[in-house]
């Protein structure tokens, strides 16, 4: 292959989960190698198709409305281009909810009805690439210096 000679192959990675702050989480790929032709996402195996709740579903980015604990599982996306397809590797979505009105606060805060009052609470729960899925609301308490 000469260096002015575009890569033809596919090569695709982890999706990145990408922070928007309009309530969606969005799960993207950056497939890099000829044009893809297709994008298939899946979750837990079984693949996904837009509603009225999920967008993108045949995209490079996959976007979930008001994210529920359902929507808590494995991604991972098949490219195709003309010379074949690949599939990314797999990205964990692990929500931890906040909702400062809630009751029943549950660690490790995996539903609203067990979610966390304070965003602190939340956080500590969570481990590195965990998400943190708040509620509307005032918070005023917690935190850590």
């Amino acid at each position: 292959m000469g260096c002015d000679q575009p890569l033809s192959q596919l090569a695709i990675g982890q999706p990145a989960i990408v922070p928007t702050g309009d309530g969606k989480v969005r799960l993207r790929t950056s497939p890099i190698g000829a044009a893809p032709e297709d994008f298939w996402w899946f979750k837990d195996g079984i693949q996904i198709t837009n509603d009225l709740r999920v967008s993108g579903a045949n995209t490079a980015e996959l976007s979930i409305k008001s994210f529920a604990p359902s929507d808590a599982g494995f991604y991972h996306a098949i490219v195709t281009n003309s010379f074949g397809s690949i599939t990314s590797t797999v990205v964990q979505l692990r929500p931890h909810f906040v909702d400062a009105a809630s009751v029943t606060p549950l660690t490790p805060f995996t539903n609203w009805t067990t979610a966390a009052m304070t965003i602190q609470d939340a956080i500590d729960a969570a481990d590195f690439g965990d998400l943190i899925i708040v509620a509307d609301g005032i918070y005023s308490i917690g935190g850590k210096v």
